[in-house]
């Protein structure tokens, strides 16, 4: 059942999901510890113990740059959207706790970036918060869409989440073998949104930008 007053509880909506949105994105910068040199307070030390910090490092520019990108998309939702239903409050509810939770596997990750048991939990944990986006862009945007060209964009959206999501799944089995693989493989994932941006053609890239 639609809200009887669709703007005031969309701006209600994004005003509560930008909040979530922030807070998370604070977080993240948690996952990096500060180094702590104990009495041997000198520079190669501290140069060293900053090199050892690079894959903490890695971990939350992966994290704030996909959160945000994530965030970039449900902006253009909502921004988009007219109306929206229970189906899409609960949805969106869904989508908001996966980004609620990314601090921590960020946070595994960054103090154990070598065993695999972190990469793949980040890794699942990152694809999940995918497939949430793009449930989330169906049920509110293409599911109820009516113009053609709408149910395009909402559909580039829905792709571009899942190829997200698909990156870090075929970081998995990738992680058995080789766990620093696995974490560069991530950064294929602005490779495939050229690709999609091509697939779809320039009249949908209009659309949402």
């Amino acid at each position: 059942m639609a809200d009887d007053q669709p703007e005031s509880g969309l701006g209600r909506i994004t005003a509560f999901s930008d909040g979530i949105f922030a807070v998370a994105m604070t977080l993240l910068v948690l996952s990096i510890a500060v180094p702590d040199l104990g009495s041997a307070q000198t520079d190669a030390n501290l140069q060293a113990r900053l090199v050892d910090t690079i894959p903490s490092i890695l971990g939350f520019v992966i994290s704030f740059v996909v959160v945000g990108v994530y965030w970039l998309s449900h902006r253009r939702l909502f921004q988009s959207a007219h109306d929206y239903d229970r189906a899409t409050l609960y949805t969106n509810l869904l989508f908001l706790m996966t980004i609620c939770f990314v601090p921590f596997p960020t946070g595994v990750l960054a103090h154990y970036p070598e065993l695999t048991t972190a990469v793949v939990f980040y890794a699942a944990s990152m694809a999940f918060a995918g497939v949430t986006l793009a449930l989330l862009w169906w049920v509110a945007d293409v599911r109820p869409a009516h113009a053609i060209e709408r149910r395009r964009v909402g559909r580039y959206y829905v792709v571009r989440a899942l190829g997200t999501s698909l990156v870090f799944v075929t970081s998995i089995p990738v992680a058995l073998v080789s766990v620093s693989a696995a974490r560069y493989s991530w950064l294929a994932i602005p490779v495939f949104f050229v690709i999609i941006s091509r697939i779809f053609g320039r009249d949908v890239l209009r659309e949402v930008t």
